[in-house]
């Protein structure tokens, strides 16, 4: 009879732990900046959806410390406790307080490759990059509900990205004529009718990619 082969122990589940709000200690020269009050904004509409990462060696937060900063801000200002934190009164000094408990996972590294770990989780998420196209159709939604602030960007981004894809307002038809597309007072074009700013977008990358000379209107 065959000899079964010895199996693997069976992974560790990653868990939630709540832990107190104040006890929880941020990254030693973390090197990712934060938009604190956009976080701040983001937490208050949709509650605490990203646990924190708390390195259980050194207990550092290795992951959210934007997260973390923005929580305490909330709670230093005294409002309810976002969706998902919990509050829990605790008598401190002989006096009754509320606190706040933060959801977190356990992460285990030693001292050297704590900033490594940390580093990356940041830089790795940037290095993905964004589809143009699909961000814009989101900020087209968001923009006709009245939310477009609510996903980070404002009008003036949105406009950026616009800009970047080579969409102008009232452009002027210099392209055209430069390239030979006038004879006389005539212009030959021909004209798109987009269902929006993101159809927009993406027809122009399409068409020069293709070697057509575009320019892109919104009026």
């Amino acid at each position: 009879m065959a000899k079964k082969k010895d199996q693997d122990p069976p992974a560790e589940e990653m868990k939630i732990t709540y832990r107190r709000l104040d006890t929880i200690k941020p990254l030693p020269g973390n090197a990712k900046l934060h938009a604190v009050n956009d976080i701040v904004k983001s937490i208050a509409n949709n509650g605490f959806i990203d646990p924190l990462g708390i390195n259980i060696i050194t207990g550092h937060d290795m992951d959210g410390n934007g997260r973390l900063e923005a929580l305490k801000m909330l709670y230093a200002q005294g409002e309810p406790p976002p969706k998902n934190i919990r509050a829990v009164k605790e008598k401190i000094n002989d006096e009754d307080v509320t606190v706040w408990y933060a959801p977190t996972v356990d992460l285990e590294f030693d001292q050297e490759t704590e900033p490594i770990v940390a580093l990356a989780l940041n830089r790795l998420n940037e290095k993905g990059g964004y589809d143009t196209a699909a961000v814009l159709a989101i900020l087209e939604q968001a923009k006709a509900s009245g939310r477009l602030e609510e996903t980070g960007y404002d009008t003036e981004a949105m406009a950026g990205i616009l800009a970047k894809c080579g969409v102008e307002k009232n452009a002027p038809t210099n392209e055209a004529k430069n390239n030979g597309s006038v004879m006389g007072n005539l212009e030959y074009r021909i004209v798109v009718d987009c269902a929006g700013e993101s159809e927009q977008a993406e027809l122009l990358l399409k068409f020069e990619k293709e070697g057509l000379i575009c320019r892109a209107l919104i009026s």
